[in-house]
């Protein structure tokens, strides 16, 4: 089974356990709908389904988490009562929300005058499909879409996929949009320190919510030091009877060979990028100038540039590893 790639929020009636609605007379319908659903895993989609407002809404918080949404017409409910006015609630939701993401219908109902408004745009962008014939369309459709919209990941999945698997709040999947496509554009005119802030923070605040690192989070100066818990700091050295060494100077001796946070969960050449990112983004992100070509200054930008991204995505692919293997050890 190949890994999926996209995460589609759906809205479809049928996503509703039959028991609870009384359509017994769809059964045979809803279960090859379903299975439908499920085998869209092997095409690159992991589908998130809903079939009723409420549900819809209560995923607005984390939007950004998703890459697309489909929309059935009929059936889903409102306040407990079925009516066709849920998907046009939810549309105006995506728009009032200010996220451009990719939005198609699924729905036998398609031709209806009543939806004409509703799905005009939709429509005309080529991504509405008849439910009759099969999701094999849409499901190509979208794949063709997201692949053209994300192609500046690859090579770069992890960061994409990260979001995909919840170990960065969703909020910032345009942080890293942002980044990964400015990488790819190779575009000096992007200053990507404050961004890449933003993610280590998030980054540094999930570790410490699993306790990976021990840092409060009111504590003074909480960015570098969870840097130095997760990177520079290391357990006491013991004597032969295992009592803490104490130097001529009455400070702690330490074993640099026994860090807080063992090499078996980060190595040290991991340590040392994020040290590097931490001072980048931290100091450099304020100060840092562009130089001019009269002292090869485009030389050295484009330098610190590359070196200071390739550090990034090498902390992410750590990051994503460490998480993913952690899940499904957790699992």
């Amino acid at each position: 089974m190949s890994k999926p790639k996209y995460k589609i929020l759906w809205l479809d009636d049928f996503f509703a356990p039959i028991q609870e609605d009384g359509r017994d007379d769809q059964k045979e319908s809803i279960e090859i709908f379903l299975d439908d659903i499920n085998d869209a895993e092997d095409e690159g989609l992991s589908v998130k389904g809903v079939s009723s407002f409420e549900e819809f809404k209560a995923q607005l918080p984390n939007i950004n988490a998703y890459h697309g949404v489909v929309f059935d017409l009929r059936g889903m409910t409102k306040n407990g009562e079925v009516t066709d006015q849920v998907v046009h609630d939810a549309i105006n939701l995506i728009k009032s929300s200010n996220n451009d993401i990719p939005m198609y219908v699924y729905s036998s109902n398609a031709a209806m005058s009543k939806f004409e408004l509703t799905i005009n745009d939709i429509k005309k962008n080529g991504r509405a499909f008849p439910k009759g014939k099969g999701p094999e369309d849409l499901i190509k459709k979208i794949i063709s879409d997201m692949d053209n919209l994300y192609n500046f990941y690859v090579g770069h999945e992890e960061c994409r996929d990260i979001f995909h698997e919840d170990f960065l709040d969703s909020t910032l999947k345009p942080v890293m949009d942002q980044i990964v496509k400015r990488y790819s554009d190779a575009s000096l005119k992007f200053n990507p320190y404050n961004p890449m802030r933003q993610i280590l923070e998030n980054m540094l605040q999930k570790l410490n919510d699993i306790g990976i690192i021990k840092v409060d989070n009111n504590s003074k100066d909480t960015f570098n030091l969870r840097v130095r818990y997760l990177c520079e700091f290391y357990n006491p050295k013991l004597d032969a009877d295992n009592n803490v060494i104490i130097d001529n100077e009455g400070k702690t001796v330490r074993n640099f060979h026994d860090p807080v946070v063992p090499f078996d969960m980060i190595n040290q050449e991991t340590k040392y990028l994020i040290c590097f990112l931490g001072d980048m983004t931290n100091h450099n992100s304020h100060f840092i100038t562009k130089h001019s070509d009269s002292d090869l200054g485009s030389y050295y930008d484009r330098n610190v540039f590359n070196a200071t991204f390739c550090a990034f995505f090498a902390v992410m692919k750590w990051y994503y590893l460490f998480m993913h293997e952690r899940s499904l050890y957790s699992a």
